[in-house]
């Protein structure tokens, strides 16, 4: 069984945004991981296969926030290199197809 760390911040302001991309994209597996400096100190950035931005606290792995990815934070994420076709074109469908994950 995994067992997945959640802040304050998901548990009390983000259970709607995380249950609508549960039910709909799925949350999917790691595939990009990014490090940068967050308002509070540095966090990871996870980009999934289903097109989801997961932050966590880089010292304790708990899950600050998740939404979904737009493509201009894809190609963040992706430092000006080739972004992997199946990923683009999974963010740009959520992007296009699936606005309503953007709207909560």
């Amino acid at each position: 069984m995994i067992t997945i760390n959640l802040s304050d911040h998901v548990i009390k302001d983000r259970t709607e945004r995380l249950a609508l991309i549960g039910s709909t994209i799925g949350f999917g597996e790691i595939i990009k991981i990014k490090v940068k400096m967050g308002k509070y100190g540095q966090v990871k950035m996870c980009l999934t296969d289903t097109g989801v931005t997961i932050i966590k606290d880089i010292e304790n792995d708990k899950v600050i926030t998740a939404y979904a990815c737009r493509l201009k934070e894809l190609c963040y994420l992706y430092d000006g290199k080739r972004i992997p076709s199946h990923i683009y074109k999974t963010v740009y469908t959520n992007t296009t197809k699936r606005k309503f994950l953007f709207e909560i």
